[in-house]
C-alpha cells in the first residue's frame, strides 16, 4: 500500500498534467481564432483589392474617351456616379 506522501506526488503529478493539457488547449483555441481571423482579414483586403481594380479597369476608358472628346463630360460623371454607387 502506497504511503500518503506518495499518494500525493502522484496527486500532485497529475494535477500538473491536467493543467499543462488544458492550458496547452486554450492556447491551440486562441490560436486557431488568431488564424481565423487573420485568414478573413487577407480575405475581406482581397475582396476590396478587386473591386477597385475592376473600378478603375471600367473607370480608364471612360476617362480616355471623355478626354479625347468621344463622349461628353455628363456621361461620363454619370457613369463614375454610378459606378461608385453601386461599389459602395
Amino acid at each position: 500500500m502506497p504511503s500518503d506522501t506518495s499518494k500525493d506526488q502522484l496527486y500532485n503529478i497529475l494535477k500538473d498534467s491536467t493543467n499543462t493539457l488544458v492550458n496547452n488547449n486554450n492556447s491551440s483555441q486562441r490560436q486557431y481564432e488568431i488564424n481565423e481571423w487573420t485568414s478573413n482579414n487577407k480575405m475581406d483586403t482581397l475582396f476590396f483589392y478587386q473591386l477597385l481594380l475592376i473600378t478603375l479597369t471600367i473607370l480608364a476608358p471612360l476617362l480616355y474617351l471623355q478626354k479625347n472628346g468621344y463622349i461628353p463630360s455628363s456621361v461620363f460623371f454619370g457613369a463614375t456616379c454610378i459606378l461608385g454607387i453601386a461599389v459602395l
